[in-house]
């Protein structure tokens, strides 16, 4: 019976360290550059951004960009989404700006402030959108 509480206490503190070295990813807004009638505006990750059954979608105020590019170097990630040039002017400079992996249906602003906060939840505040650092 002492060997079983032993090894029941290994497997515990193993499995309690496991779950606490996994720490939610530092995301931010990484880069805009205009390309032609586009804004490629990129988002980085201190680890890659793994790819499963969902897609990754950037909020900025009300509007979402589902179509991103994933990529990875020297194990950190990138996600960049395509904004038609248009599109990102009519954007609210200021406005919050989050990136999910997946959707929960109609986030509201309040809706993903409470999910980024979550340490478990895959949704990110990269901060506010600033026009100034576009790059044309």
């Amino acid at each position: 019976m002492k060997k079983f509480g032993l090894f029941l206490g290994l497997m515990l503190v193993l499995l309690g360290g496991a779950v606490a070295a996994r720490e939610k990813a530092v995301v931010k807004i990484g880069s805009m550059q205009q390309k032609g009638k586009d804004v490629a505006f990129a988002v980085v990750g201190s680890q890659y951004f793994r790819i499963g059954g969902n897609i990754y979608v950037l909020h900025i105020g009300d509007r979402e960009f589902a179509h991103g590019r994933v990529s990875k170097s020297n194990g950190k990630g990138t996600v960049t989404y395509y904004i038609p040039l248009a599109e990102f002017n009519k954007l609210q400079d200021g406005t919050n700006v989050y990136l999910t992996y997946g959707r929960s249906g109609h986030e509201t602003e309040q809706k993903l402030e409470g999910m980024s906060k979550e340490p478990n939840f895959p949704c990110w505040m990269l901060g506010k959108l600033s026009k100034e650092q576009l790059v044309k």
